[in-house]
């Protein structure tokens, strides 16, 4: 596979057949209980590049492999902020039939429900990523690190994040294209995968299935157009 690249050193396109249709979540006020409302392809949405391989292609033009890997694992665990950045080795099961992360509270941090226990399966290319990455870490200490040894900060991250825009044709005024994009990304290719909905709350953490049911809507206003040939 080769990413073309222009001779303003800008990401043009990407052979990479893999969609990243990335929501953008904002509360909607004609929602109960502030659900998530969806943007189509027409609105902040369509800035982002139409696959997540552009996005890639610009962390390695960079040479930023912290980046990289981060929205390697976001996109493939659908993992909010806080949890992949108190991941440590000892949250990683090898020695089951399909790798997983564990996430669960752990000394003074823990997750958004402190009662609640996940296990995301691994894909073989978020396994590369931990198995790199935990190759030198001792089991307590965090799997993705800052330059002096700490867990990453959400704001440096996606100022890091955000400096890659620019190489995917995205306005920098897109504030709200971050991190969390991802997390969004994940549940519709699982969605698109066909699995199964209760499967995908409990790797997200969803507390119920109209919100997993939201980002079907919002596929199906997506692929209204699609092309079959």
């Amino acid at each position: 596979m080769k990413t073309t690249m222009g001779p303003d050193q800008t990401i043009t396109s990407s052979p990479c057949h893999t969609p990243l249709h990335l929501l953008v979540p904002e509360r909607c006020p004609t929602c109960r209980d502030g659900q998530l409302q969806t943007l189509s392809r027409a609105g902040l949405v369509a800035q982002f590049p139409d696959n997540l391989s552009t996005v890639i292609a610009a962390a390695d033009m960079r040479k930023d492999t912290l980046t990289r890997d981060l929205i390697t694992v976001f996109a493939g665990t659908g993992l909010r902020f806080e949890e992949l950045a108190h991941l440590r080795p000892l949250n990683i099961h090898w020695d089951t039939p399909k790798p997983k992360i564990e996430i669960r509270a752990y000394g003074d941090w823990s997750p958004k429900d402190p009662r609640e226990v996940k296990r995301i399966p691994m894909s073989s290319v978020v396994q590369e990523v931990i198995r790199r990455r935990t190759a030198k870490r001792k089991p307590d200490e965090y799997i993705f690190q800052n330059t002096v040894g700490g867990k990453v900060h959400v704001n440096r991250a996606r100022e890091r994040l955000q400096r890659l825009f620019p190489l995917v044709g995205i306005d920098q005024t897109a504030r709200r294209l971050h991190w969390h994009s991802f997390r969004n990304y994940f549940v519709i290719r699982c969605l698109k995968k066909g699995y199964a909905v209760n499967n995908i709350m409990r790797w997200t953490g969803h507390d119920s299935a109209a919100m997993v049911l939201h980002y079907a809507e919002a596929m199906s206003s997506i692929d209204e157009d699609a092309d079959f040939e």
